[in-house]
């Protein structure tokens, strides 16, 4: 821009800025004159805009310089006129359109001139190092996705390994649990034993007598041909008297072994090791069982079942429905609650 169009433009807004002062002063005379007319003072007019009476004058005065800004004169004067019921829009939009600042200088800036050679090569090192950049930071990421993908798949694996080290643990815990509770069936049926035993030992000393008595028979004929009966008669009549006792007692168990109402039955094909809690936690059934082994067994209702062996279980009834294993199976191991 020459010195010419910087004069020119001055003299353009210096006569902007006389015409809005000459509105200014247009808007006053008319808010002055109708103060006037309703007998306000400008002291009465300052108090009910709650402004001072110096900028009410200015206003009337025309002198819009001594107010902040143009912003603030327009809205006093729009304020003044609404409260003296007086209508200055027209005259508003004058002062609007003159006193409406000149657009800023737009200072455009030279990049080179029209014979300056043309070199792309800033602009081409730029482009490069930002796609550099670029491939810099996707490689990262894929390093970081893998360390990420390696480190859970190593942790799957471990959580794997500790799972099945759990299961085997608790496995040979009960078949230890299983062999007690075998051994202890075994001292349980000893009586039955010792009381066979106990049975027998009648006829041993009836035998003993019988060889005492072979004895002192020697002394006379009749006494030896008396004694031989003794032995004789002795154990079979103990013999006669123990059988009916041994088929009672082998009997017993049979009548026993009949599954009752609300019992549970279990019937086994090879080894395993089992465990029914029923609702009070009690254990109803439990221990380990070998192939051809059956138990009958209930409580109350609903009960935990735990089955170590599942391919060992040949069946599983309730009150003579059979209980599918199958669908509680995980790794030959059943967890199952019957309701």
């Amino acid at each position: 821009m020459n010195e010419h169009e910087r004069a020119e433009g001055q003299a353009v807004s210096t006569n902007a800025s006389g015409s809005a002062n000459a509105v200014a002063q247009e808007i006053g005379a008319s808010l002055a004159k109708a103060r006037a007319a309703q007998g306000l003072s400008i002291h009465d007019v300052g108090a009910r805009l709650k402004v001072p009476a110096q900028k009410v004058d200015a206003i009337e005065s025309g002198n819009v310089d001594a107010l902040p800004d143009l912003t603030f004169a327009k809205g006093l004067m729009r304020a003044y006129a609404r409260l003296l019921q007086v209508d200055i829009d027209a005259l508003l939009a004058r002062f609007h359109a003159q006193a409406a600042p000149p657009a800023p200088e737009v200072a455009i800036r030279r990049q080179g001139s029209l014979n300056a050679s043309f070199d792309d090569r800033r602009r081409f090192r730029s482009s490069g190092a930002s796609a550099s950049g670029t491939g810099g930071r996707w490689v990262w990421l894929a390093l970081v996705a893998a360390v990420v993908c390696a480190g859970a798949l190593f942790g799957v694996d471990h959580v794997k390994q500790w799972l099945d080290a759990r299961e085997q643990q608790f496995t040979q815990s009960g078949s230890e649990t299983a062999v007690e509770s075998e051994s202890g069936t075994v001292t349980a049926v000893l009586p039955h034993v010792m009381g066979g035993a106990a049975s027998e030992a009648p006829g041993a000393a009836t035998g003993t007598e019988g060889a005492t008595g072979t004895g002192t028979g020697t002394a006379n004929a009749s006494a030896t041909l008396a004694t031989p009966l003794a032995p004789v008669t002795g154990p079979s009549a103990t013999a006669n008297e123990s059988a009916p006792m041994a088929a009672s007692r082998a009997a017993a168990p049979v009548a026993t072994a009949t599954p009752a109402a609300g019992e549970l039955q279990l019937r086994f094909s090879a080894p395993t090791w089992y465990e029914v809690r029923d609702a009070s936690g009690k254990v109803v059934l439990g221990g380990t069982a070998k192939a051809g082994d059956e138990v009958v067994g209930g409580g109350t209702a609903p009960y935990k079942v735990v089955i170590g062996n599942v391919k060992g279980v040949a069946a599983m009834t309730r009150n003579g429905e059979p209980v599918d294993l199958q669908a509680a199976n995980r790794n030959n191991v059943a967890r199952l609650t019957l309701p």
